[in-house]
């Protein structure tokens, strides 16, 4: 198997894992680890959902002006940009 593709199986057990867990900050990270996994992969559209998934978690997590949640708001929205650039709904 591959480096990347290992990654992503394993990234996806933790995920898995995480959300039967109930850790929300935990599943935040997962999440954007999956998201920015399949960016570089050239799936924009799935690291979107990624990502939008991830970003409620950080904000129940850590609340709504913490620095992190900022961070990955602003991932979200380059993210978006660049699916919208690419030309994909």
């Amino acid at each position: 198997m591959d480096e990347p593709v290992e990654c992503e199986a394993y990234a996806r057990l933790a995920v898995d894992w995480v959300r039967r867990s109930g850790s929300l900050g935990l599943l935040g990270n997962h999440l954007m680890f999956l998201a920015l996994l399949v960016r570089d992969a050239g799936r924009l559209s799935e690291a979107v959902q990624y990502a939008s998934e991830a970003l409620p978690c950080y904000v129940q997590a850590l609340g709504p002006d913490h620095g992190e949640v900022r961070y990955i708001a602003s991932v979200l929205e380059n993210l978006r940009n660049r699916l919208a650039r690419a030309g994909a709904p």
